[in-house]
């Protein structure tokens, strides 16, 4: 059972020393972490300014995916960990969510690696974080999980979708994407197709493209 939300921050504790990408003062900047077994190891250090709690926990908003390196330390973190891992679904933005988040079911022993007897030798065939990674595009649908691997973000998946999906049927559908090209002064051939009508329209940015 998830723990009660009581922060807006999850807090984490870094578990192997490692350099990720981290947003201070609205610029992404990387930033080298310690494990938090080396920082209570030196206290000596602490005392002297060398390392604090700084350079091995990590602070970020509630609904934040953290690299499986770091563990939680408070409720928020805990709930968090346990929602990305059984509704991966909404939390996945592009490519790397969705290779973190394997990682993460990896961790919970749902995966392991797929193997086949090649010339009386077993070997990999698909590592677990590959099967794990499988299973998470089938719950995202085949047309998102293409998009996804071009490098779309989910947020314009889920709108060119929305865009296909304005009117009851796809002569209805192609009225209102060329309504909306006409409202914007963006000149198209009629032939189009619909989904080359809606990919205009998020080009022109004249629909707005959610992120998270």
């Amino acid at each position: 059972m998830a723990r009660k939300r009581k922060e807006e921050e999850a807090i984490y504790s870094c578990i192997n020393a490692c350099t990720i990408p981290i947003t201070v003062g609205g610029k992404v900047v990387h930033k080298l972490f310690k494990s938090a077994g080396e920082v209570e190891m030196s206290e000596v250090k602490m005392a002297e300014g060398g390392l604090g709690n700084s350079d091995c926990m990590l602070s970020v908003p509630k609904g934040t995916i953290v690299p499986h390196h770091f563990t939680p330390e408070n409720d928020t973190a805990y709930d968090d960990r346990e929602d990305q891992i059984t509704n991966p679904v909404d939390y996945i933005n592009d490519d790397c969510d969705l290779k973190l988040i394997a990682e993460l079911m990896v961790d919970e022993n749902w995966f392991s690696d797929e193997t086949a007897t090649k010339d009386g030798k077993l070997v990999v065939v698909k590592t677990d974080v590959q099967v794990a990674c499988n299973s998470i595009k089938e719950q995202l649908g085949e047309d998102a999980s293409l998009l996804l691997e071009d490098g779309e973000s989910m947020g314009r998946v889920k709108a060119l979708n929305a865009l296909m999906a304005l009117g009851k049927d796809e002569a209805e559908t192609r009225k209102k994407l060329f309504a909306i090209l006409k409202e914007g002064k963006v000149k198209i051939f009629k032939g189009a197709q619909t989904k080359a009508l809606a990919e205009r329209i998020l080009e022109e940015e004249l629909y707005e493209v959610e992120e998270n």
